[in-house]
């Protein structure tokens, strides 16, 4: 089966855990550390293997961060192709405090991307033409722009799937 391609723009690391309270200027000891490869497209992508679908996750990643979002996706068993930006991959976390049952959120902006990284789908080649595909999805919210610089138009999307899919010796989605 042809995988359903997803476009992540602004991956990051979601790390989650627990705390008893969270203060300010105290130290929050938290336990239940997990980490999971985010971003909306990469979620749409474990939604799409859990369900038992075949996906295949093109995302930009950069820095010491981008190679742990690469193997977060792998131990998943997740299949992607990285398109190497030169900025580090955002790491977001989560805090449940125990004793309100609340939720605290850190996420920052993301990296700053250059249009040379994301016009460039020449990062995202390693598919064979066999693994083409017919479905793309782009999620998420993009990445900081380099000023004067314009990402996230429909057709800047469109080129990019449209390029993926040259590349891989598939039909446009």
């Amino acid at each position: 089966m042809k995988p359903i391609v997803t476009l992540t723009l602004n991956p990051s690391i979601d790390g989650s855990s627990e705390a008893e309270a969270v203060r300010p200027i105290h130290k929050v000891r938290t336990s239940n550390e997990r980490f999971e490869p985010g971003g909306g497209g990469s979620n749409v992508t474990r939604v799409i293997h859990e369900l038992g679908g075949s996906s295949l996750a093109v995302y930009l990643a950069g820095g010491v961060t981008g190679s742990v979002l690469e193997d977060l996706l792998t131990r998943n068993g997740i299949g992607g192709r990285r398109i190497p930006i030169r900025d580090h991959t955002r790491v977001s976390h989560t805090v449940f405090e125990r004793t309100t049952g609340l939720e605290y959120r850190f996420v920052p902006e993301g990296p700053e991307v250059a249009p040379s990284e994301w016009q460039d789908s020449r990062g995202a080649r390693g598919a064979a033409p066999g693994e083409a595909f017919r479905w793309g999805v782009a999620a998420g919210a993009a990445a900081v722009l380099t000023p004067g610089t314009g990402l996230c138009r429909r057709e800047d999307v469109e080129r990019l799937f449209g390029a993926l899919s040259q590349e891989q010796g598939a039909l446009a989605p």
